[in-house]
Parts: C-alpha cells; sequence; structure tokens
C-alpha cells in the first residue's frame, strides 16, 4: 500500500495519544534491537496483518513478520505507530 495512503489512513482514525502517559519499552539497545521483546510486543496485535507506520513517506500495509521486520529496519526514523486492519475500520 502506497505510504501516503497508510498516512492519511492514520491521520483520520488513529487517536490522539499523550506520549508522557505510555509506559515505554526501550527495544533499541547498545547491542542493537531486541527482537524478541519486539516480537512479544506485537503478539498483543490481533490478525496477520498490519497497519505500520513511522511518518508520512513511510509506512505500509504488511504481513506479521514483514511488519516486524520495517520496525527493526526504520526505528529510530519516526514515532512508529503499528495496528491491525480492524482497528483501523475498513
Amino acid at each position: 500500500m502506497n505510504s501516503r495512503r497508510v498516512h492519511a489512513i492514520f491521520n483520520k482514525t488513529y487517536p490522539s495519544i499523550d506520549l508522557s502517559g505510555c509506559e515505554w519499552k526501550h527495544v533499541y539497545s547498545k547491542d542493537g534491537i531486541q527482537r524478541e521483546l519486539l516480537r512479544q510486543l506485537m503478539s498483543g496485535l490481533p490478525g496477520d496483518d498490519y497497519f505500520v507506520h513511522a511518518h508520512r513517506k513511510l509506512g505500509n500495509f504488511l504481513p506479521k513478520q514483514s511488519a516486524l521486520d520495517f520496525v527493526v529496519e526504520h526505528i529510530g526514523k519516526g514515532t512508529i505507530r503499528i495496528t491491525d486492519r480492524a482497528f483501523m475500520r475498513l
């Protein structure tokens, strides 16, 4: 899916979040990305395909493993948000 389309969908349906009130997990360490921790965090999401969004030019609709790879590749390039198709009400 076109990244600008993903950006438009996120802007339309994703709720505003007060980041100061969030619980944070650091998936990036001096040894690199902690893929297993990231996999555990994503395991709480239903479905097999996810919308992944980092910024207006960087986002996609991907299967679970590809979404994990996308996050690993683009970590630090924006605020990465992930959700399932049902949440986005498409």
